[in-house]
């Protein structure tokens, strides 16, 4: 930081990012170098009767030393001063002025060599028994020049860089240009909620000058800084008090989300089948289920929508399934803010069950970042959805905004749940059994929000949202979905935590650590991964910081609400460079933390919304998202609880035939 100026325009790159890459020329030039030069000497081509090749290895050999030293001096050049002193690295434009017409010989010359070599001009006989390692000594000039093109690809910037100068519209031009070809053949819905994005991306950019270098570096200044506040442990928040429902309560609400997740799982279809059942049995179920479809043995009960030929979604689904469920509705429609789902019937839980799928393509991920250009929080007005907006619960706390592609994604399948009467016929055909929605990351959020718009019709329906993300629902609808959704969160899972004012604050504390550092980017880069998995002192902050310490993990993250700091009201669009003119959405419903601790076990605590208010930076970040660990920690849970439940029950047997 800031990006290289060269040539009359910025680049994708900083003048402190030719270390590793002059490194790397000047290793493969040199082994270039020796081994043709070996190569020479063991086949003597000096008893020839020709030497006309003697000028193309002299030249190559010649501009292979010039290259090299050139890219050492470079990568010199490229370590000197911090991130942000650039003035001790002014020359690095000069070096890449004198090498590009260097460059340029050795190209024309590489391509020159290679025709003579293999022929195209005239016969190369000339070249005596040396042409093959000519031939070999040419091919490898030729990937080391086609490298080169390669990373100037890379680092080339066709829109000229960002200025610090630009505003927020040119800003967001700027990456709607970038996100261009995420356009090229979609329909007009979808690029729309690119050009959203491209919205969301500009808010954190503009008047910023970062490289990808930097935000590495400044992410790993900050997971290894000693100024790093510890935050309370979970332990001291535990008790939130607030009224739950009887169905949340542990251990009951253990069996339940153990169970669901079941389901949110199957719903991800046959990769996922196959994923988590590498053994053949597993897979000769599958294959059988498939053979036997093909032979027309099919369940007419069963209404299945965007399955593949084989119906391989289905029998995945199915074989997850045990004689307690029934499937009943499959749709595997996926497009823009369309997901797919599953309503079935457990008779186990007594319970009709929809289960939405997560984020597992590129549509679900633009349902994730779609945004809203008037309200800038991927959010939208609960008063203008035809539903919403006649729940007096939700109008009665003052405004209520919801995230507008999962709010859209919640329409489609309630809108396809409707036309198609599926839980209208469920209801009547079993009296009695609840209404239950699951889903886990982005299903989990969809889910919630499902809830919503089924109240009116069924009130007792309950939610299961498995690490559902961050942005869903803004603070004055909390209240209402907290009477019939259960968010579980495992550890320090990223997702229920990025939220725009998380991210804001993480690129304020990323800003923060690259300007203050002393350090070169290449040390902090190579010390900061070291310690990412290797147990050793390096010091990566000044010798005057506080003592290094490692990644805090969310078994001890959580904060009382008083060491929060609130959020202000939202406030006008010429505030948005401060990071203010987001709102501010969160997690639906009761906030379930789960910890695996040390010695294998799940601790479990009731959590605030203040506790998810900051992204945690460690190896359990993104691992503590994955729908598989979550299922383990559960089943941990569940089987944790039990024992306990049955120790006391056995004490109190005991005490009874005492009495």
């Amino acid at each position: 930081m800031p990006s290289l100026h060269a040539f009359g325009r910025r680049w994708n790159i900083a003048s402190d990012d030719f270390v590793f890459p002059g490194l790397t020329d000047l290793f493969a030039r040199s082994a270039w170098v020796f081994g043709s030069v070996a190569l020479f000497i063991l086949h003597n081509p000096f008893e020839c009767d020709s030497v006309s090749w003697l000028p193309l290895v002299l030249i190559m050999l010649a501009l292979n030393i010039v290259s090299g030293a050139l890219s050492m001096a470079l990568a010199l050049l490229s370590a000197q001063g911090s991130i942000m002193n650039t003035q001790r690295r002014r020359h690095v434009s000069t070096l890449l002025y004198v090498r590009l017409p260097i460059f340029v010989a050795e190209m024309a010359w590489t391509v020159l060599t290679t025709l003579i070599a293999f022929d195209v001009f005239s016969n190369a006989s000339h070249l005596c028994r040396i042409s093959t390692g000519i031939r070999i000594a040419v091919v490898l000039e030729l990937f080391l020049v086609l490298s080169t093109l390669f990373g100037f690809v890379i680092v080339f910037n066709p829109i000229d860089g960002r200025r610090m100068d630009r505003s927020m519209v040119d800003e967001r031009l700027y990456w709607r240009r970038r996100l261009f070809l995420c356009k090229m053949g979609q329909d007009a819905l979808v690029r729309e909620a690119i050009d959203d994005i491209a919205t969301l991306v500009a808010f954190y950019f503009v008047e910023t000058d970062f490289v990808l270098s930097d935000i590495i570096a400044g992410l790993l200044l900050l997971v290894h800084s000693p100024t790093k506040c510890i935050p309370q442990s979970l332990g001291d928040v535990q008790n939130v008090s607030k009224q739950r429902p009887e169905w949340m309560e542990i251990p009951h609400c253990l069996e339940l989300a153990n169970r669901y997740l079941g389901f949110s799982v199957a719903v991800y279809g046959w990769p996922f089948y196959v994923l988590t059942n590498c053994a053949c049995c597993s897979w000769c179920l599958l294959c059988r289920r498939l053979c036997s479809l093909s032979k027309g043995i099919v369940s007419e009960e069963i209404v299945v929508v965007a399955d593949n030929c084989c119906a391989c979604h289905q029998n995945a689904f199915m074989l997850r399934l045990d004689s307690h469920c029934r499937l009943c509705f499959l749709s595997f429609r996926n497009r823009l803010f369309e997901v797919p789902f599953a309503v079935l019937v457990d008779n186990k839980t007594r319970a009709i069950v929809v289960t939405i799928r997560g984020s597992a393509s590129f549509m679900d991920l633009i349902t994730d970042l779609s945004l809203s250009d008037e309200l800038l929080e991927c959010s939208v007005d609960v008063d203008s959805d035809p539903i919403l907006r006649n729940d007096k619960e939700l109008d009665g706390r003052g405004e209520v905004r919801v995230h507008k592609g999962m709010l859209r994604g919640a329409r489609y399948v309630y809108e396809t749940l409707m036309s198609n009467h599926v839980l209208e016929d469920l209801v009547l055909e079993c009296p009695g059994y609840s209404l239950v929605v699951c889903g886990h990351s982005l299903g989990g959020g969809i889910a919630s929000l499902l809830a919503l718009l089924l109240k009116a019709k069924y009130a007792d329906v309950r939610c299961f949202a498995f690490g559902p993300p961050g942005p869903v629902i803004s603070e004055n609808g909390i209240a209402d979905t907290e009477h019939n959704t259960l968010s579980i969160v495992l550890g320090d899972d990223v997702i229920p935590r990025m939220t725009t004012h998380s991210i804001h604050k993480l690129k304020q504390e990323i800003e923060r650590e690259i300007v203050s550092t002393d350090r070169a980017k290449y040390e902090v880069l190579i010390k900061g991964f070291f310690k990412l998995f290797i147990a050793y002192p390096f010091e990566l902050h000044g010798r005057t910081a506080a003592t290094d310490s490692d990644a805090v993990s969310t078994s001890n993250l959580c904060r009382t609400e008083s060491s929060v700091t609130a959020l202000p009201p939202p406030p006008s669009a010429e505030q948005w460079k401060n990071g203010a003119g987001i709102r501010h959405l969160r997690p639906p419903g009761h906030l379930l933390h789960l910890t695996c601790t040390d010695n294998k076990s799940v601790e479990l605590c009731w959590i605030k919304h203040t506790a998810l208010y900051e992204i945690q930076l460690n190896a359990s970040m993104i691992r503590d998202h994955w729908i598989f660990n979550i299922e383990k920690a559960l089943k941990k849970a569940a089987e944790t609880y039990a024992k306990v439940e049955d120790e006391q029950q056995n004490e109190d047997t005991q005490r009874i035939f005492i009495a």
